[in-house]
């Protein structure tokens, strides 16, 4: 008779402790997927980008931890020059896209690679045998370029919201496909509370190294607004022009074979 005296006395307890838990986690996820709207509502909002990104990236193996700057100007969907900086004074590299024309600038060496990109890709090219250079031309826009598919973030990653303040939310992404397993472990976003767009990106590979992509300035619709001749007139002349044989004989290898087919 005791033991079911004190049962009836702890149960309640025990049934008011799962009812919060409950409550808390149906609050956390209504939290988080007001948080993800707003994100994805502020994402397309940009047509046009100005930024500044310092990224930290830090070798678990080697132990060693590199810095460098990033300036982009980004028109979508069809515009965009990527600076990268390794030391303050010059870019060591340029990227410049022009609609499907892909110009990248070593400046160290000197060397001009021109690619002209075909219209298929890379949405076509994923199966069919070279997808990791689909895949690395995509990752780059998604970081690079502020494609990142946010509206579509539920079929990409599970998501949770670790912690949030006033001014800042913690977003973290686990991949959910084969393409994203493939070198992604784990992503962090810090979610600014004011304007909904990333203020930081950690993000961790299957070898458990760290990269963070720190925005330090984002001009949103910038004025002037950003165009071809305003991001093209100071781009490097006298350039070597190199050749990519090797991408343009994998680029041309699927067409050849289904032809033979």
């Amino acid at each position: 008779m005791f033991a079911i005296i004190l049962l009836l006395a702890v149960l309640p307890a025990q049934f008011a402790g799962m009812a919060r838990y409950g409550i808390e986690k149906q609050r956390v996820e209504t939290r988080l997927e007001i948080l993800l709207r707003d994100w994805d509502k502020a994402h397309q909002n940009i047509h046009e980008v100005h930024y500044t990104i310092q990224v930290t990236a830090e070798d678990r193996v080697l132990r060693e931890k590199k810095m460098y700057q990033i300036e982009g100007f980004v028109k979508r969907d069809n515009l965009a020059r990527i600076n990268l900086f390794e030391r303050i004074d010059k870019p060591t590299l340029i990227v410049f896209l022009n609609d499907r024309q892909l110009d990248i600038y070593k400046c160290d060496n000197k060397e001009k690679i021109s690619w002209e990109i075909p219209d298929d890709f890379p949405e076509k090219w994923f199966d069919k045998g070279w997808g990791f250079i689909a895949e690395f031309y995509r990752d780059n826009r998604e970081f690079f370029g502020f494609e990142f598919p946010v509206g579509k973030i539920h079929e990409e990653f599970e998501t949770s919201l670790r912690q949030e303040d006033d001014n800042w939310a913690y977003i973290q992404l686990i991949p959910k496909t084969d393409h994203r397993k493939g070198y992604v472990k784990n992503i962090e976003v810090v979610l600014n509370q004011k304007n909904h767009l990333a203020r930081q990106i950690r993000l961790w590979d299957n070898w458990g190294n760290l990269t963070i992509y720190d925005f330090q300035k984002l001009d949103i619709n910038p004025k002037p607004p950003i165009t071809l001749e305003s991001i093209s007139k100071d781009l490097p002349i006298g350039y070597k022009e190199m050749t990519f044989p090797l991408l343009d004989a994998i680029i041309k290898a699927p067409d050849s074979k289904s032809s033979s087919q």
